[in-house]
């Protein structure tokens, strides 16, 4: 008989899913359980990749239409055969011991009708979502103000993410999060499936609060922890999300709030969605051209400086047409340069900022050699711009790295300090990758087997309980645990462990050769092992 039916609905994140499917095998040593993967369609040949890797060991469904989350899970359950279901997000990474836990949990709580595990993203940051109270009117208005982070351990403000309950004890709340779910099937059998009007999001909400409605309580259980990468098909920070995220609000409260509530909270609700939509539009556009801006501002005022001081030495008037025309068209020409050859895109690569802004400078003054001279401004302010556009891009630079250096951190000061927890085995093939050690100052292996220290005549600079010392006291900026030989659990322990440092961490999969990181940007790699 099948303990445990593990659903998990998947959309164009191959490599996060094979991670997730991997982990649950090894979660599922001492039970017996199913694995449904249901696909949404997806177009990065996730269906050939699953196939390959995985016939045997999963139930694959392909939809050939990108159903949503809701009805994509509701045709899993329909096929599970358990007593308990599991919805899962693919870009989880569950320990060894997760499901015997919530397993066992069930046999000491049977008023029990859903669990939800403690979650950590990939750099070792709790989750909150992980535990969450019920979104009334009051509860969203203290979310959408900012309140909630303001006094995020009060129990009047903090409602939403229930900050003020401890994370590491198990609690009775409200909302589970959808990314790990496990049911009871006759809980579903008396509630009823997911409501597939949630197309993303708003769904585990809803689902949660039938669960309660239904005689049933929700628990979360910190006892095991689970990786969660957190919105690889939508990015958390998009504008995309939140609309969909606000409107799935809605389609809540209309659902189960008195229809006074329900206006309330729409009341709410509707101008957050453009007002927040609005915000994050400007907050990501000032992230992504703060550069130029700086740029133009700087040079702006540079060259009108200049253009004064020149006027009044030489006793010169200059025709105020010329003078707007030409430093607004030496502006646009300048960033319009480094616009196109790309010198914005970050880590900042100083070579590449120089050499488009001197090509600006080129094109500017080839430009006025060719105009009448009625139309020309002054050469002597535009090669003062040209010496100063240099000034501003290197000083800048180097101000914005050393004031904000994770958001603009210097390509030549990337030179990467690794720590590498593996056999000796993997750590030979990971020295080979040339993707990994392009741009590599030190390699310090790690173990987590004592042994490992002794059998290899120290071949391992330091053991695991030393991870943190060892990354502070080495400068190490990125941490990759090979997953093949060490156990899921104590590679979340350790990433655990570091959630205070500011760190990048991979997990690598040696027997593939790829790497899954906990930057947004860039998550998957391929370690391209040299012969």
């Amino acid at each position: 008989m099948i303990d445990l039916s593990i659903i998990i609905v998947n959309y164009n994140v191959k490599y996060f899913v094979q991670q997730c499917i991997e982990s649950c095998i090894r979660a599922s040593q001492n039970i017996k359980t199913e694995i449904i993967v249901v696909d949404n369609n997806s177009s990065d040949g996730s269906i050939d990749h699953l196939k390959n890797h995985f016939e045997s060991s999963i139930t694959l469904i392909a939809n050939d239409q990108n159903l949503g989350f809701s009805k994509a899970n509701n045709i899993g359950i329909q096929k599970a055969r358990a007593p308990y279901i599991l919805l899962l997000n693919p870009d989880t990474l569950v320990q060894e011991d997760t499901f015997e836990k919530c397993l066992e949990f069930y046999k000491t709580k049977k008023d029990a009708g859903a669990i939800g595990v403690r979650m950590i993203d990939g750099s070792g940051t709790f989750l909150k979502e992980s535990k969450r109270g019920f979104p009334s009117p009051l509860t969203a208005f203290y979310k959408i103000t900012g309140l909630s982070k303001l006094f995020p351990k009060s129990k009047t403000f903090s409602k939403y993410h229930l900050g003020y309950l401890d994370e590491f004890k198990v609690h009775q709340v409200d909302v589970l999060s959808g990314a790990f779910m496990m049911l009871r099937k006759e809980t579903l059998n008396a509630i009823g499936l997911l409501d597939e009007d949630f197309f993303m999001y708003g769904e585990d909400i809803d689902l949660s609060y039938r669960v309660q409605k239904g005689g049933f309580k929700n628990y979360y259980l910190p006892s095991t922890t689970i990786i969660h990468y957190k919105g690889e098909s939508t990015k958390k920070t998009s504008i995309n999300y939140l609309m969909v995220f606000y409107k799935a609000m809605i389609i809540f409260a209309r659902k189960h709030l008195a229809s006074q509530s329900a206006f309330l909270y729409q009341c709410i609700i509707y101008p957050a969605i453009y007002f927040t939509g609005f915000v994050a539009f400007l907050h990501q556009s000032f992230k992504k051209y703060l550069l130029l801006i700086i740029d133009l501002l700087l040079l702006g005022m540079a060259l009108f400086w200049f253009k004064d001081k020149y006027a009044e030495l030489n006793h010169i008037i200059f025709k105020p047409t010329l003078v707007y025309t030409g430093i607004l068209t030496g502006l646009v020409i300048w960033s319009g340069t480094m616009l196109l050859g790309k010198a914005y895109k970050r880590p900042i690569d100083l070579t590449l900022s120089l050499k488009y802004s001197l090509l600006g400078s080129l094109i500017i003054l080839s430009f006025y050699s060719i105009l009448p001279e009625y139309l020309r401004f002054s050469r002597a302010v535009l090669l003062f711009g040209a010496f100063s556009y240099l000034i501003i891009i290197l000083c800048s630079r180097i101000l914005l790295s050393h004031l904000l250096p994770q958001q603009y951190t210097m390509r030549s000061n990337t030179k990467d300090r690794i720590a590498i927890v593996a056999n000796k085995q993997d750590l030979k093939r990971i020295e080979k990758s040339s993707s990994l050690n392009s741009n590599l100052d030190c390699l310090i292996p790690v173990s987590f087997q004592l042994n490992d220290l002794k059998e290899n005549n120290s071949a391992f600079f330091s053991e695991i309980s030393k991870l943190k010392e060892l990354t502070t006291t080495m400068h190490i900026n990125k941490i990759i645990f090979c997953m093949d030989k060490n156990e899921i659990s104590k590679i979340i322990r350790a990433i655990n462990s570091l959630e205070d440092l500011s760190i990048e961490i991979q997990i690598a999969h040696m027997h593939e050769e790829f790497v899954i990181g906990n930057k947004e940007t860039d998550k998957v790699t391929f370690l391209n092992v040299k012969n």
